[in-house]
């Protein structure tokens, strides 16, 4: 079967600076329908999150998407790493950023059960609130994901990091959908963020650049690329 034909939209990318001028927030509370948290309400639960670090001085953020390869974020030290209890999954579909209402995306989240694999930034110390900021404004705007400390393993090490698990309360989760749904959903989505197989293959391409891979993105590239 031969590939959707897409559409090409207007394109944006979301960076450091579209987070610090408010521009990434300011279109994302333009989208029809998305019910957006305040600049008041991304703040105290930054907050609240930030008063359970408890006696651990680092703080570090867990990347399993996106984050990997366009953080837009500073950091000092950055390794591959895995947690526990939870997996990758393409469980939030979302009618923007990838995707359209007629032709809705499917964003990564961790889903519990399972490990996954990824990598571990750890934030400038004396910076880490305003980094962490700007990682509140793109993941944390509206209601798909829930921040979370999870406990990381990295060699020899295993600290505590922050990461964004999937709400199960959200109209955004949709559970877990076989692999040749996500392949069919991702061949077809497209937005001003660019398509969701972009958004797979760089995932894919950056897990392998620190020596990792998932096999379940492995197997719905393919089924993507063959038209299921």
């Amino acid at each position: 079967m031969d590939a959707v034909a897409l559409p090409d939209p207007e394109r944006h990318a979301i960076t450091r600076e579209g987070l610090l001028d408010g521009t990434f927030l300011e279109r994302a509370r333009a989208i029809p329908g998305l019910k957006a948290l305040t600049d008041q309400q991304l703040e105290e639960s930054l907050d609240g999150t930030l008063r359970l670090l408890g006696g651990q001085q680092d703080v570090w953020i867990f990347a399993y998407g996106s984050l990997i390869w366009n953080p837009a974020f500073d950091f000092e030290e950055r390794v591959a790493a895995s947690v526990e209890g939870w997996h990758r999954s393409f469980c939030l579909s979302a009618p923007f950023g990838r995707g359209t209402p007629e032709n809705p995306t499917l964003f990564l989240a961790l889903n519990e059960g399972g490990n996954a694999e990824g990598v571990a930034y750890k934030l400038p110390k004396g910076r880490e609130r305003e980094e962490l900021l700007l990682v509140w404004r793109r993941e944390m705007f509206s209601e798909g994901y829930q921040a979370k400390w999870v406990e990381v393993h990295s060699n020899a090490e295993v600290f505590r990091a922050i990461t964004f698990v999937a709400n199960p309360s959200a109209t955004s989760f949709v559970g877990e959908l076989t692999p040749e749904i996500v392949a069919d959903r991702l061949r077809k989505a497209n937005g001003p963020l660019g398509s969701g197989l972009e958004y797979l293959s760089d995932t894919i391409h950056h897990l392998k650049m620190v020596g990792l891979r998932d096999d379940l993105l492995d197997t719905i590239k393919h089924l993507a690329e063959v038209g299921n």
